[in-house]
């Protein structure tokens, strides 16, 4: 070999040890962590007379998947997952379409948790499908309902729908001197629920109720359906579950029929009333929604509001807080907690857990229900997750709620029963 071609060998040489050399001494790279998808799936009704409310519900879904991935999204067992909001639409809480969108969540997506409604119509046939089909799934939804039982371990309800009208009508009745109502309730497949646990706050209230009333969704004109309940003479007419138009609408009726009583919505679109009436009538309206939380009432609640009001300018909110405050944060909770996405492993973290569940928006929640449910897949917590904003607020948690909450369950047991939502 000449002397170039021993340079060039000794050179080839020199060169890779000092690349391995190199190689050697440098940090170790750390692998990159694997990131998957975790689709969340909501069932609402998108379409039809309740869509405003769904489309509502849906974007709380979304705006929560958001905060958690602008978080990082969830770091399970050395893999990030990142939220997928997924909507499906109940068609208007119709039970067959119900139940096929979630059919074709879980086959087609994948999707294995849900939160839903606490409309019982479509809530019982999802729960044994799924228990017989899909019991990989947690199923959380917001209310309670006979598909929270024994019989359906995937099956997680909040308080939020039964009890929500139970301070209002303790306020009522204790703050306001309120003796009597009429009840309102629609048309609708969520129509049981809705004149169920209006029946519950009432009777443990001590408001007598005058007359339960039907009222159509589709209706434009609900005159002749106020002026009946004004000839109850009520001291309140409590409109339960209806719709933001709807209610609109009716209280506009109230309006133009010159009627001067207390009268209570629970959905309410501030913007489109008062196209239809003085700002004046709507004072001392039991629930003017939306009431934009402060930075005072919690950075989650605060967040979620400014966020929606940026990403929907001037449009009506009021239902995302229900999955972007509570059943979101909950089941992120419930999942960290237990460091797994498998649904078995967090219904066993909860139930070891029931006592302690340390929820970022409400502070410290239990998993309760036996006295009436039998179960303990039922989160309730100190302050009933109750939606009441503003003064309301304020004078019930001075109110008498430890000797009402005794009332409240045997109440709440005794009205099922007599509706057939609760087996003996």
């Amino acid at each position: 070999m000449t002397k170039k071609g021993k340079w060039m060998v000794a050179s080839v040489v020199l060169i890779l040890g000092l690349l391995i050399a190199g190689f050697g001494c440098a940090p170790a790279t750390p692998p990159t962590q694997e990131v998957e998808t975790l689709n969340f799936g909501v069932l609402a009704p998108i379409s039809g007379p309740m869509g405003v409310a769904g489309v509502d519900i849906a974007r709380g879904l979304e705006l929560w998947a958001d905060d958690v991935n602008s978080r990082g999204g969830f770091d399970i067992g050395g893999v990030t997952y990142m939220a997928k909001a997924i909507q499906y639409d109940d068609g208007g809480f119709l039970p067959a379409e119900s139940l096929e969108a979630f059919q074709r969540g879980y086959q087609r997506d994948g999707t294995k948790f849900w939160m839903s409604t606490g409309v019982q119509a479509i809530n019982e046939p999802i729960a044994e499908w799924s228990q017989a089909n899909a019991p990989d799934t947690l199923y959380t939804l917001w209310g309670v309902s006979p598909a929270i039982s024994p019989k359906y371990p995937n099956i997680i309800g909040t308080n939020y729908w039964a009890i929500n009208a139970a301070p209002y009508m303790l306020y009522y009745k204790e703050v306001l001197g309120v003796e009597t109502m009429v009840n309102m309730t629609p048309d609708a497949a969520f129509g049981l629920d809705s004149k169920t646990w209006a029946t519950v706050g009432a009777r443990a209230a001590g408001i007598e109720i005058l007359a339960q009333m039907n009222f159509p969704l589709d209706a434009p004109d609900y005159r002749s359906v106020m002026q009946q309940a004004m000839s109850y003479n009520p001291d309140l007419i409590f409109v339960n579950a209806g719709g933001a138009l709807q209610e609109v609408a009716m209280e506009a009726a109230l309006y133009e029929l010159g009627y001067e009583g207390l009268k209570f919505e629970t959905n309410f679109d501030l913007t489109a009333a008062l196209d239809k009436m003085p700002e004046s009538y709507l004072e001392g309206l039991g629930n003017p929604n939306p009431q934009f939380p402060t930075p005072a009432d919690g950075e989650i609640p605060y967040n979620l509001y400014t966020a929606y009001d940026e990403k929907w300018p001037g449009e009506w909110a009021d239902h995302a807080q229900i999955i972007g405050c509570i059943i979101g944060p909950f089941l992120e909770t419930a999942i960290k907690g237990a460091n797994s996405i498998d649904p078995e492993d967090i219904l066993a973290w909860l139930s070891a857990n029931k006592n302690n569940i340390d929820h970022p928006v409400f502070g410290k929640c239990v998993m309760t229900g036996e006295a009436i449910w039998g179960v303990d897949r039922f989160l309730a917590n100190p302050y009933w997750y109750a939606e009441i904003r503003g003064g309301v607020s304020k004078v019930i948690t001075t109110l008498p709620i430890d000797p009402f909450l005794t009332t409240y369950v045997d109440t709440t047991r005794d009205v099922l029963m007599e509706a057939g939502m609760l087996e003996e």
